[in-house]
């Protein structure tokens, strides 16, 4: 009758495929965190472009435009600074076409040294993190998916959508 080796009570028995597996698992979660972390700082590198001068422009660089036509890409209308050391422009340019008619006055900051405008207050500030509520979407994929955490990856995409809506609530304003 032949043998049959048994392992003590309480022995741990080795697989030797363990190792490999575990390896191949925390390469996994490695990969899906640096996907998700550039993601997410791409989204507001590309964000805080805009973001910066609807918050932080200066007196001298705010005033109002007044709709004068919208194009495929643009709005254009006349550029009028609050304060009176401001310069006026005749013509700038603004991104921003959701919910824009010819005669609106809209609450802008002006670029330095371009024509270009971005809106001012809460319709700019959320507009201007549209970029990063995109990156928090597709983020949240790989949250749940990749590293396997399905209730922050829920929280992420709802944290996306979230700003997302709200920036469209507020864009005719």
């Amino acid at each position: 009758m032949p043998v049959i080796a048994t392992a003590p009570p309480g022995a741990v028995r080795h697989r030797p495929r363990a190792r490999p597996r575990r390896a191949l698992g925390a390469c996994r979660v490695l990969g899906s965190s640096l996907v998700v972390t550039l993601l997410v700082v791409s989204g507001a590198w590309a964000s805080w472009g805009t973001v910066q001068y609807s918050l932080y422009a200066k007196e001298v660089t705010r005033g109002t435009m007044t709709v004068d036509r919208c194009g495929p890409r643009y709005c254009t209308g006349p550029f009028v600074p609050r304060s009176p050391l401001g310069e006026a422009h005749p013509t700038v340019e603004l991104e921003q076409r959701a919910g824009r008619a010819e005669g609106d006055r809209v609450a802008v900051a002006l670029r330095p040294d371009s024509a270009q405008v971005v809106r001012t207050g809460l319709p700019g500030f959320l507009y201007g993190w549209l970029p990063l509520a995109g990156a928090l979407l597709l983020a949240s994929v790989i949250v749940a998916g990749g590293l396997r955490l399905p209730r922050p990856g829920l929280a992420v995409a709802a944290t996306g959508l979230a700003l997302i809506t709200a920036t469209f609530l507020t864009a005719a304003s």
